[in-house]
């Protein structure tokens, strides 16, 4: 028995495939990557930029008081590929997921040590740093994440979302690679 494929069943099956490859993943959310390069070292975060489309931020989507990972998929992903001090903390280089707990007046940026597609544990929190809310002049229903070179080796990121915007440095380092060793094994990595 001789099994041939017809033009008519190829040209059904390159329609079904080139239908789900332009396929969006979810409604009002795209796929975004935010970058900088400061000196050879690079900070990224790759996130879905989702849409409030209606929804009440506090209410409906983040609510207020709650682990949030900015979205209801997997929660953004900081890469620093060098020692990174924050206001209150460091990381080393690596990928983090970013988590966030919103209130009406601060939101707490909650960097994380688990893997992407990882359920949150608050024993990988990295730690917690304090940003407060500033409003914006037009409240944008798509959330952002941008960084900006604020000096060689520092960077300021700003995150944005209904209306508000909290903001932190991200300064960059040299390290010599005793420091790094001993930092790591601190760490556990």
């Amino acid at each position: 028995m001789k099994l041939g494929i017809t033009r008519r069943t190829a040209l059904l099956w390159w329609g079904a495939i080139s239908f789900a490859a332009s396929t969006p993943q979810a409604p009002g959310t795209t796929t975004r990557r935010a970058e900088i390069n400061l000196d050879g070292r690079t900070i990224s975060i790759d996130y879905t930029a989702l849409s409030l489309s209606g929804r009440r931020f506090g209410r409906t989507i983040a609510p207020f008081g709650k682990v949030w990972a900015f979205g209801p998929g997997t929660p953004p992903q900081l890469t620093v590929n060098a020692y990174t001090l924050t206001e209150l903390f460091e990381l080393l280089p690596g990928t983090y997921s970013l988590y966030v707990i919103p209130y009406p007046d601060t939101w707490l940026l909650l960097p994380n040590q688990g893997k992407k597609g990882d359920h949150y544990h608050q024993a990988k929190d990295v730690g917690r740093l304090r940003l407060p809310v500033k409003p914006l002049p037009s409240a944008g229903d798509q959330l952002r994440f941008a960084l900006t070179c604020l000096a060689a080796n520092i960077a300021r990121l700003d995150i944005s979302f209904a209306g508000a915007s909290v903001s932190t440095t991200l300064k960059v380092m040299q390290v010599v690679l005793t420091n790094y060793r001993r930092l790591a094994n601190r760490s556990g990595r």
